[in-house]
């Protein structure tokens, strides 16, 4: 059974040309460009795994937002910067990571 060795909190950018798209197809945005980037992500156990991004609160539909955060549990620990490297590579200008840190684990999400 893998443990999350890191947390990343993430701050991104919701754009205009993207504000139709729902909280549900953000997630699953998200959760692609971090297996594009190979980033050791974190899955649930059990019969149907899911990926371990807690976001803060959803947007409502037809809304932008510049500061919107996600929280990341990673298998294996990665510096920030590469964190921000391989993750900003794989993501649009309309919906773009704008900062990565660290949280510790043990601080509930």
């Amino acid at each position: 059974m893998s443990e999350a060795r890191q947390r990343i909190r993430a701050r991104f950018r919701k754009g205009e040309r993207v504000r139709h798209i729902s909280h549900l197809d953000v997630l699953r945005y998200w959760e692609r460009a971090i297996r594009r980037a190979e980033l050791p992500l974190l899955y649930s156990q059990g019969f149907t795994p899911h990926p371990k991004i807690a976001f803060a609160a959803p947007l409502p539909l037809g809304f932008i937002g510049e500061g919107e955060i996600m929280e990341v549990l990673l298998e294996e620990r990665v510096t920030l910067e590469a964190f921000a490297a391989v993750l900003s590579a794989q993501t649009t200008p309309d919906l773009e990571l704008r900062e990565g840190s660290e949280v510790p684990l043990g601080l509930p999400a």
